[in-house]
């Protein structure tokens, strides 16, 4: 008896600690689910940071959607993609895509309604992006370079244009060589007449 009594001493702590661990484990989906839109760069307005880099806002912004499944969905100018995330105590991870490997780590602040994240611009350096709920307007990229396509379109177009000039050209310089030449023939012709009719008065 007693060690049954033991036993179930046991496991109503381990109960009683699985409890405690949830109430202390990750946060809810249902916290962090919907729309986010970023706010902040390193404590500037999108705003004052997409001037900074001679940029309309709509070029600067991201938004992030949170959906059912673990699922986020980060949205610039540049590009829409898709990443899982892993939740936290304090915020989640978010995966490499197609892997378990941390690309991001994104902390949530319950009482600001916020999440926030630091990455690394292309020169190296840390912008730490403040995000709250909702969406913004997001431009698409302009001045972006000509795809390889387009390109070889451009590039035939180029080389039609050339060549008909050329051909314009020729034809234009046939066209007075033979009007040169006509002249010149006529003017023999005309030497030739004149030669004639003075030998017959002569005779």
């Amino acid at each position: 008896m007693k060690r049954i009594a033991k036993m179930a001493a046991m496991l109503a702590m381990a109960v009683a600690m699985c409890f405690t661990l949830v109430g202390c484990g990750a946060i809810s989906l249902d916290e962090i689910k919907g729309d986010w839109t970023l706010d902040t760069v390193n404590g500037q307005s999108v705003a004052d940071y997409a001037a900074s880099l001679g940029v309309e806002p709509g070029q600067a912004t991201t938004n992030l959607t949170i959906k059912d499944g673990n699922k986020l969905v980060s949205t610039n100018a540049a590009t829409s993609e898709e990443f899982d995330i892993e939740l936290k105590s304090d915020g989640f991870e978010i995966l490499q895509p197609g892997k378990k490997d941390v690309f991001m780590s994104v902390k949530y602040d319950k009482d600001k309604q916020t999440l926030t994240y630091t990455i690394k611009d292309p020169t190296g350096k840390e912008l730490t992006q403040v995000f709250k709920k909702g969406t913004a307007e997001i431009t698409p990229a302009t001045g972006a370079a000509p795809a390889a396509d387009d390109q070889a379109a451009t590039d035939d177009q180029a080389a039609t244009d050339d060549q008909a000039t050329t051909d314009d050209q020729a034809t234009d310089d046939s066209a007075e060589t033979t009007e040169d030449e006509g002249t010149e023939d006529e003017g023999t012709e005309d030497e030739a007449t004149d030669e004639g009719a003075e030998e017959e008065e002569a005779e």
